[in-house]
């Protein structure tokens, strides 16, 4: 089946500062796909990838995306339109695709997507200074988070030590408030194993990626020794095969795994993170027998069978914390924001045709 397709691009500016130990986000480049088809049937997609961190990003992302989508658009399969290196393309047509065929944006059928069930989740405080970072974790706490993500590697680890000090003081009880970190990669082989035993006296959950990635026989010997879990992020982009993924989970036997489609591969590409994940020691809460899609069979074009159950984010894992289960409109009925959308493809490039010029910032 043929699809015409659509990139529509957007600049998205960020409400604050969004700092990581790799510099600090004012803007994010994104472009929507939006697939057609001569029925009627109509889904989108989001094409994000992450400068400094997605291996696809750099100057000719563009470009590749309508290439890809070119030759998708004539074959209608994803996986062999699109190389496993562009993983945010994959996951935006994989998720346009699910949407269009499905006919609505419950992409699964699940108790959360029928609105009767939540999900946990954690909120998230970006890096800033203590003041500013202590003032986001109190105004999370009372938006009803009771599991908090902090960004560390950037003000200065002193700093950062004092500013957890000061939520334990006024936190101290970690059935309160779970906390878990992500350095980003911002610590050093030399100085990680002295800072985890550092952080260790604020009673952490986890922390992501302490060291950069591509370290795999110093990040194996700190997961066998941390006093803090340690969690995996960054060192899952670009290993894109099965055997890569399999053999840098046996070489550093991570306690967890945090899979983000548009970073590993898209949905296929996370569920192959899935099965060694599960195979391997990668340990954690068992993953749920169905966590997110219940029987629905695949539907054509390959896409898996169940959506990713993400170790570490599974339901249930983020403790007290709730995503609302809200009631998700038909096709018929598309949300505000999809009909915004289809009502400006006029104004973008259809990649099924000629006219690939008209794009709008």
């Amino acid at each position: 089946m043929s699809w015409k397709v659509t990139i529509v691009p957007r600049t998205l500016h960020f409400r604050e500062p969004a700092g990581t130990s790799r510099g600090v986000y004012l803007t994010h480049d994104v472009w929507y796909v939006v697939l057609e088809d001569k029925e009627g049937r109509f889904g989108v997609g989001e094409c994000a990838p992450l400068p400094d961190l997605s291996q696809e990003a750099g100057p000719d992302y563009e470009e590749r995306l309508h290439e890809y989508c070119r030759a998708f658009a004539k074959s209608g399969d994803i996986y062999g339109s699109v190389p496993s290196s562009y993983p945010s393309v994959r996951f935006g047509l994989e998720t346009a695709l699910r949407h269009a065929q499905r006919g609505t944006i419950r992409l699964w059928d699940t108790p959360f997507s029928r609105g009767e069930k939540d999900i946990t989740i954690n909120g998230l405080v970006w890096m800033g200074s203590h003041d500013k970072m202590l003032e986001r974790l109190d105004a999370k706490m009372k938006a009803g988070f009771h599991c908090v993500k902090l960004k560390i590697g950037a003000i200065g680890f002193d700093e950062e030590c004092d500013l957890m000090r000061h939520i334990r003081m006024r936190y101290p009880d970690p059935g309160e408030l779970e906390l878990r970190l992500d350095a980003n990669g911002g610590f050093t082989p030399e100085n990680a194993m002295q800072r985890l035993e550092k952080l260790a006296e604020f009673r952490p959950h986890s922390i992501e990626q302490p060291i950069r990635q591509g370290q795999w026989e110093a990040s194996g010997r700190l997961c066998a020794s941390s006093p803090v879990p340690i969690a995996l992020d960054e060192e899952l982009i670009g290993l894109n095969d099965a055997k890569q993924k399999a053999d840098m989970l046996d070489a550093v036997h991570p306690k967890y795994i945090i899979l983000k489609p548009t970073l590993h591969g898209g949905l296929r590409g996370s569920e192959e993170w899935i099965r060694p994940g599960n195979a391997a020691s990668v340990s954690g809460p068992p993953a749920p027998s169905n966590p997110m899609s219940g029987s629905t069979p695949s539907p054509s074009g390959g896409l898996p069978r169940t959506a990713p159950c993400l170790r570490g984010s599974e339901p249930g894992s983020f403790s007290r914390t709730t995503w609302r289960a809200t009631r998700f409109p038909s096709a018929a009925k598309p949300c505000t924001s999809i009909l915004t959308l289809r009502s400006r493809i006029s104004e973008a490039g259809s990649v099924s045709k000629d006219n690939e010029n008209g794009k709008e910032r």
